[in-house]
């Protein structure tokens, strides 16, 4: 998907259209960013959700949709955009946060206990951060 520009692959995203092959990380991140830079925060959440549910039914991998991740990602990327005045292309979005793009459960486990995430209930619906967001270092990983 990295071939389409970003208002393409969102709106092939929206329509549930979205061609063969993977829809990464980076993907994912890149239709968030479009859709929190088109609608207010609840409408750019719902259209995310109901896109990544809509991808997980048809390529038939239902634990791709998890609420928290899918939550906090938008929640995240709208708090940035917010901090980011002047930033109105997406590779200089990205390049000024990086911890959006890298390995998601490192992200995730600055919010979140690897217990909480894998949890049945953080699938199904938000849980909230126990966590106060840890400011990790780019050479720190985690193991999953």
């Amino acid at each position: 998907m990295s071939t389409l520009s970003i208002s393409e692959l969102t709106s092939l995203f929206e329509a549930g259209q979205l061609p063969d092959g993977p829809f990464t990380h980076r993907d994912h991140v890149r239709v968030a960013w479009k859709l929190l830079r088109h609608y207010p925060l609840g409408l750019a959440l719902h259209h995310m959700t109901e896109g990544v549910k809509t991808l997980a039914h048809q390529r038939d991998v239902p634990d791709l949709y998890h609420s928290t991740i899918t939550t906090i990602y938008v929640l995240a990327i709208a708090e940035r955009i917010t901090g980011s005045e002047g930033l109105d292309d997406f590779e200089a979005f990205a390049a000024e946060y990086p911890e959006l793009l890298g390995p998601s459960r490192q992200f995730l486990l600055g919010f979140y206990t690897a217990e909480t995430l894998d949890s049945s209930r953080a699938r199904d619906e938000f849980v909230l951060p126990e966590r106060r967001p840890v400011k990790l270092e780019p050479s720190l990983t985690f193991s999953s």
